[in-house]
């Protein structure tokens, strides 16, 4: 990996779950992080979902790891458009300083 390659700017957000003031479980994304990354896009598809056409696209980033720790509850913000992270792999990168994160975005 070639760190002039991490040429774009993505935000990943954690998932967080609080009760309201009236008890109801309130949902919300907050920034955990603001990197620098390489985008790949890897194409995308239609799905029958709900009676709706919904459409995906399908990214990979890679991102230095420093200190990061992500999971499945995550998602990516990328030039406005948010992809729910579907697979988290450090394997296969240099030295494990790296991770490969592939994101799906649905637009319905």
């Amino acid at each position: 990996m070639e760190i002039g390659k991490l040429d774009q700017r993505i935000v990943i957000q954690s998932y967080t779950q609080t009760r309201s003031a009236s008890g109801g479980v309130v949902r919300d994304y907050s920034t955990y992080a603001t990197r620098w990354a390489q985008v790949l896009p890897k194409g995308g598809n239609e799905a029958q979902e709900a009676m709706e056409k919904t459409a995906r696209r399908i990214c990979d980033f890679v991102v230095r790891k420093g200190g990061l720790t992500l999971n499945e509850t995550m998602r990516i913000v990328w030039r406005g458009e948010t992809f729910d992270i579907t697979t988290i792999d450090p394997s296969g990168l240099r030295l494990n300083e790296f991770i490969l994160i592939r994101g799906v975005s649905k637009d319905n």
